[in-house]
């Protein structure tokens, strides 16, 4: 079995609300092998973001272990984060909100290698330039602003900036979300190129499910703050166990072969507030199929196949 890259162990993020405690993440595990893509997805506010602002440490961890390359980042700190760090970047949904507008694209790009000390002036210029042509915006363009480029270019220097520092792990925080149809496949080969280019590993967060059945190796869903299943790609697509991710694959149009649009299931209900989750499995209030169990008792997330996992009693 191939050791993973990542690993998270019973992560669990919490914050206060005044007497109150938010459950944005809680008792998550997963993990990605190196070289391998891992598809996160769910509604708004699932906390999926949240996971991965508490893997890269822009979060404290409320409990909980993330084993990335040997090392829990949870028990980091000072010198040694930063270090490890520079490992892991991101790249975040609003490419034009996530470039300083006062920096020019070359400047952005050599940034993190500034701000690490790594080489002189001039070879970060040199670096940023080669990048910038690596990801199709071109060094002719490394003295232009950011609000000069297309919503594509944008997300291409965002891409840029997170390899300068050679990062094994990419955090990918819906990277496409913005941007139209035809540059959203533009960037995702761009991403795939690149991967099999530098063997990176990619988290990629999503709500959009065609594209993470496209990029992803294995896809995890989310569901108020915990993973109800987790599976192959191919697994998850063909053979959904859990009802919200049925729920959530018949949102996709799909053609029937009798040519006829496959039928959507609806979600009837409001997703419950992390502040208060329903006792049992967090599902349960807008489950057509919920039993008593389910509205009182918890269901472990558990392998029922080879690598296919489901948090459900009916499962």
């Amino acid at each position: 079995m191939i050791e993973p890259l990542l690993e998270v162990r019973h992560l669990k993020q919490h914050f206060k609300k005044g007497r109150a405690r938010l459950r944005a993440v809680d008792d998550v595990s997963l993990a990605i092998p190196g070289g391998e893509t891992l598809g996160m997805v769910g509604e708004s506010g699932c906390g999926k973001s949240t996971v991965a602002r508490a893997i890269l440490r822009l979060y404290d961890p409320t409990a909980g272990e993330i084993w990335f390359d040997g090392e829990d980042l949870a028990r980091l700190s000072g010198r040694r984060l930063r270090e490890v760090r520079r490992k892991i970047q991101i790249v975040f949904q609003d490419p034009l909100a996530s470039l300083p507008p006062n920096m020019t694209a070359g400047q952005i790009v050599a940034e993190p290698l500034r701000l690490q000390g790594i080489g002189t002036k001039k070879e970060r210029r040199e670096e940023a330039e080669r990048l910038l042509d690596l990801v199709g915006v071109g060094r002719e363009f490394a003295d232009a602003f950011p609000h000069e480029f297309s919503g594509g270019q944008q997300q291409r220097i965002g891409v840029a900036r997170a390899l300068s520092l050679k990062p094994k792990l990419v955090v990918l925080d819906e990277p496409v979300s913005a941007l139209d149809v035809s540059i959203q496949a533009q960037i995702l080969n761009l991403l795939e190129q690149l991967q099999q280019e530098y063997g990176l590993t990619y988290l990629f967060i999503a709500h959009n499910l065609a594209v993470v059945e496209r990029i992803s190796t294995r896809v995890c869903v989310m569901y108020l703050g915990k993973l109800v299943e987790t599976a192959r790609t191919a697994d998850l697509y063909q053979q959904p166990l859990h009802p919200y991710t049925r729920a959530l694959l018949s949102a996709v149009p799909q053609i029937t072969k009798r040519g006829s649009l496959k039928q959507r299931i609806m979600l009837e209900g409001e997703v419950p507030s992390p502040l208060n989750p329903p006792p049992g499995c967090r599902f349960s209030t807008r489950c057509r199929l919920a039993k008593e169990r389910c509205r009182q008792e918890e269901p472990e997330l558990r392998e029922v196949s080879q690598g296919h996992q489901v948090a459900c009693h009916l499962v």
